[in-house]
C-alpha cells in the first residue's frame, strides 16, 4: 500500500481499514509508508483528525528528523 491509498482509504471513510493495515507494518515499513503519506496529512480535516488521534508521535518523530 502507498500514501496515496492511505488518504484515498480516509477519504472514502475507510479509516479502520487505514489504520489497521499502519498497526500491523514493522515499525521500518510503518516510518516509510508514514513519511509518504506526510504531504497528505493536512489535505483534509478528516486526514489530519485520522494522523492527530493515530499516529502524531510518529509523524512527529519523522519531521524532527528531517
Amino acid at each position: 500500500m502507498t500514501g496515496s491509498e492511505i488518504d484515498a482509504l480516509i477519504k472514502y471513510g475507510a479509516t479502520d481499514k487505514a489504520r489497521r493495515h499502519l498497526k500491523r507494518l514493522g515499525m521500518k515499513s510503518r516510518m516509510r509508508l508514514l513519511r509518504d503519506c506526510i504531504p497528505n496529512v493536512n489535505a483534509t480535516t478528516e486526514s489530519l483528525s485520522f494522523f492527530k488521534e493515530n499516529f502524531s508521535r510518529e509523524i512527529g518523530a519523522l519531521m524532527m528528523a528531517d
